[in-house]
């Protein structure tokens, strides 16, 4: 369901408008347009400019109440629009003295502002991400007033007014400060691409391939929906996206093949929850890692490579053992279409992914390798009169485009204010020194209790704030047990990715479940143990760091070696299956060999775990004879 409000008449085209203006003015910034008609503005003078239109935009069309409008509360948000305007004008015209106080508040006039700044950013974040998201704000807002009060690790000393507002609304680490430089730099520009390749038709391509390449195997209609998620996924970096794209066609086609509701839902779901963590276009949340980290986006995307594999084999594998079981999923070949057909009809739709990769390899600012990939989607199609992009798909790309900011402005200014309490209070250093405490510094148990913490905040909140909250205080926790920031970073991704899967308020569920018309419990139990590999990864590339790295070939090579091993006797051990069907023991001895090697034990030990993978497959092909099979996602 959309959260904007419905607009008629004269509305539409003042909101078509706004659309077009704050479109024009993010590619202007976007693309150094400014600097190249000789107009120097600082990087925070930006950044309120670009995260204010936001707000404005989520106070101009998304409602305060779904149930109950009125002229209150319509004349509130023009009041909420004015304060907005009122300290961003006042915080670009006096920024260079905040920078020679070091973003210290001075006088009523700027703790009245900074008041405002809280206030919008709360109101901005009820509307786009719930109560949840707006009472975990206040806690964080209100625990500097009262951290002398504070128990054990938590007490801290008191902060004053000025020194609140100066943090969370002029610092660099605030509201206005460096996360907000993601939204023209990342946010936008991948945005746009994601946005031209859906004008362009490249969704539809990737399906018809995806259908071409497993359609006819065991599990293909399944195997294809993965496949096609993967694609999309890794073009749209959206859950949301990708869910509303494969769903519609790919559950209908495994309900065809014998799957039931949930089984099809839990596919779905948990292949489109890895959208965010397929490169080159990954989540936003890569951007802001990229951002907090100062590393370069490029990096993060080729460090990922590895991680996605595995994520993705593993979640085959499951799907291909679970149909072997019942001959579930299969096409006739005529409903399949060939491969050499769709690749003649759509390979143009890769060009503008290579460009994209191309220019990231030769290290050109992620930005401008976006705009590159737009101007190849947009030169493309010229050639193919059928596909033509003229005036009304420019129109629908900024369209697209603008809608999917709006909502980043809350969650950027949300970020921003946790992150300023943080670094006022120190919070992330108490905490991290008590948890080495009390882990006895123990790395495992440290990384038990932040995948803990990410599951239990990503049941309430967006993938973004669940990041963030954890990763400011787990990394220094981590960084002091010997694990590299980025290693660490990357494991408070994948888990709150992760809480995207589990129940009771699993996202991604909620998005398939009026495709399926099924239940949360039965269709959030699907997905997590089709996603399992979300929980294993993450302890796998900690364990091995040249899974993310690939510093050593060798070592990599062999680390992937055991990784696959790792996710084979994870999906055989839940799925009972590989040539027949195993019996209970030997599936708790591969989920025991999964264990194994995520424990950190020397290389050849974890090597050995891949022993009962072995010893199963010689005694089934071997010693054993055909049982009785039973089909897990089968429908009834």
């Amino acid at each position: 369901m959309s959260i904007y409000a419905k607009t008629e008449g004269k509305g539409v085209r003042i909101k078509s408008g706004l659309f077009l203006a704050t479109f024009l003015f993010f590619l202007v910034v976007s693309a150094s347009i400014l600097e190249r008609l000789g107009i120097h503005l600082f990087n925070g003078q930006i950044n309120a400019l670009t995260l204010s239109s936001l707000l404005v935009l989520v106070l101009l069309y998304v409602p305060a109440s779904q149930k109950h409008g009125g002229k209150f509360l319509r004349s509130l948000d023009f009041v909420l629009i004015a304060a907005t305007l009122a300290f961003t004008v006042y915080y670009i015209a006096f920024f260079e003295s905040f920078m020679t106080r070091f973003g210290l508040a001075q006088g009523t006039l700027e703790l009245f502002l900074g008041a405002l700044v809280l206030l919008v950013t709360f109101e901005t974040t009820r509307r786009t991400m719930g109560l949840t998201m707006l009472v975990l704000l206040a806690v964080f807002s209100v625990y500097p007033f009262v951290a002398a009060m504070a128990p054990g690790l938590l007490r801290s000393n008191n902060s004053s007014p000025f020194e609140f507002v100066g943090q969370i609304w002029l610092s660099e680490g605030g509201v206005f400060g460096t996360i907000a430089t993601i939204l023209p730099e990342f946010i936008f520009p991948f945005l746009l691409f994601a946005a031209a390749l859906n004008v362009s038709g490249a969704a539809d391509f990737f399906k018809d391939l995806s259908l071409s390449l497993a359609g006819k195997s065991k599990g293909g209609t399944a195997k294809a929906a993965v496949l096609a998620n993967y694609f999309i996924g890794m073009i749209s970096g959206s859950s949301a996206a990708d869910v509303s794209t494969t769903g519609p066609l790919f559950i209908p086609l495994m309900k065809k093949t014998r799957y039931s509701g949930e089984y099809a839902g839990g596919v779905i779901a948990a292949s489109s929850t890895a959208a965010q963590l397929s490169p080159p276009v990954m989540g936003a949340v890569a951007f802001i890692m990229a951002q907090i980290l100062g590393v370069p986006y490029a990096k993060i995307a080729l460090i990922s490579i590895i991680p996605t594999f595995l994520f993705y084999l593993a979640l085959l594998m499951i799907v291909h053992f679970d149909a072997a079981k019942g001959k579930l999923g299969m096409l006739k070949a005529e409903e399949v279409p060939r491969s050499r057909d769709v690749m003649a009809r759509g390979w143009y739709h890769l060009v503008p992914i290579a460009v994209l990769v191309a220019l990231l390899i030769g290290h050109q600012p992620p930005r401008y390798a976006a705009f590159g990939a737009v101007l190849a989607i947009i030169a493309i199609s010229w050639l193919r009169r059928k596909d033509m992009i003229g005036v009304r798909g420019l129109r629908k790309m900024e369209e697209e485009t603008v809608s999917s900011m709006v909502s980043m402005g809350p969650i950027v200014g949300a970020a921003g204010t946790i992150i300023g309490v943080v670094g006022l209070t120190a919070l992330a250093f108490k905490l991290s020194t008590g948890m080495v405490d009390m882990a006895g510094g123990n790395l495992y148990v440290v990384l038990i209790m932040g995948a803990v913490a990410c599951l239990i905040l990503g049941m309430g909140l967006p993938t973004i704030p669940a990041y963030i909250i954890v990763s400011v205080i787990l990394a220094p926790v981590l960084l002091q047990l010997g694990v590299a920031p980025l290693t660490s970073h990357m494991f408070v991704f994948y888990f709150a990715l992760a809480a995207m899967l589990t129940p009771p308020v699993a996202i991604s569920v909620y998005l398939v479940m009026p495709m399926t018309g099924t239940g949360l419990w039965k269709t959030g139990l699907a997905a997590t143990r089709l996603g399992i590999a979300t929980f294993i990864v993450p302890f796998l590339f900690v364990a091995d760091p040249n899974l993310l790295y690939a510093s050593d070939p060798l070592k990599t090579a062999l680390g992937i070696v055991v990784a696959a091993l790792t996710t084979a006797s994870l999906a055989i051990g839940l799925s009972g299956y590989l040539i027949r069907t195993g019996g209970w023991a030997w599936r708790a001895v591969l989920l025991a060999a999964t264990v194994v090697v995520l424990a950190p034990t020397p290389f050849i030990f974890n090597l050995m775990a891949g022993m009962p993978f072995v010893l199963l497959l010689v005694w089934q092909l071997v010693v054993r004879r055909p049982g009785p099979a039973v089909a897990l996602g089968a429908r009834k």
